[in-house]
């Protein structure tokens, strides 16, 4: 219809709320751009332009991607320079700003596993995974081989869905601490990944044996965890396993 009447109030704002909702955040601000030129005095301009940016930049934060709201947010302060859309600026540049913290703090001591956590979580919250390669070669390079740098390692694998570089990291680990049953059903978990079954079974079945004996390591309810994963189901007719889930009482 704006087509067909672009001085057509009504069907301007109509039309920009059904571009905003087909997620044309930029179309619906075009289309109020030139009905602005048309029609300068019209008081609800403004409106449509800062309902299609604000909720461009919803979806931006909800992503994670905090460059393309700040981006959007200095267009809408741009188009509708009010004092509000100023502090959202101001507000948005300060939460780029904290979060490029992370990553420089990686930089500057890349050995240091919370710095490479954070910087790994704040690329995988962000979605640009393709970063992380190089970030993990890095981190290889210049951590300490502990439990808390191989957990993290491992997570980091995980994130780019590299099983087969997670097994080597959870193999390290058995190895590192090979009484803790978390660290074999970790490897259990990723063997199934691989579809690498035989050798997922010996790693449950070390891990729910080790998870029978007394000690302190039963924060993660393994027997519970494994009747209740899809990826595990596989596993669970195997006597060897059904006996050490459900163990004969005397």
């Amino acid at each position: 219809s704006f087509a067909f009447g672009p001085i057509s109030p009504q069907a301007v704002i109509r039309y920009t709320a059904l571009l905003g909702e087909l997620g044309r955040y930029r179309d619906a601000v075009e289309v109020a751009l030139t009905f602005r030129k048309l029609d300068p005095l019209f008081p609800q301009t403004d409106q449509m332009i800062a309902q299609a940016l604000k909720a461009e930049i919803d979806i931006h934060n909800g992503a994670y991607k905090m460059d393309k709201a700040l981006e959007a947010a200095k267009l809408l302060y741009q188009l509708v320079p009010i004092p509000r859309y100023a502090n959202l600026v101001k507000l948005l540049e300060d939460e780029l700003k904290a979060k490029q913290i992370y990553l420089d703090r990686f930089q500057r001591d890349p050995g240091n596993v919370q710095h490479f956590k954070n910087a790994m979580e704040l690329k995988n919250l962000s979605g640009k995974l393709q970063d992380l390669p190089a970030m993990i070669d890095l981190f290889k390079s210049k951590m300490t081989t502990n439990e808390q740098s191989l957990v993290v390692l491992s997570q980091s694998y995980e994130y780019l869905d590299d099983y087969k570089n997670k097994e080597i990291v959870c193999n390290q680990l058995t190895e590192l601490i090979p009484k803790n049953p978390v660290s074999w059903f970790n490897l259990a978990r990723t063997q199934m990944q691989l579809k690498n079954t035989n050798d997922a079974a010996a790693s449950l079945e070390k891990s729910l044996a080790l998870y029978a004996e007394p000690g302190p390591h039963k924060k993660l309810n393994i027997p519970m965890f494994v009747s209740t994963n899809a990826l595990m189901l596989p596993l669970l007719e195997r006597p060897e396993i059904q006996k050490l889930l459900n163990p004969k009482i005397d």
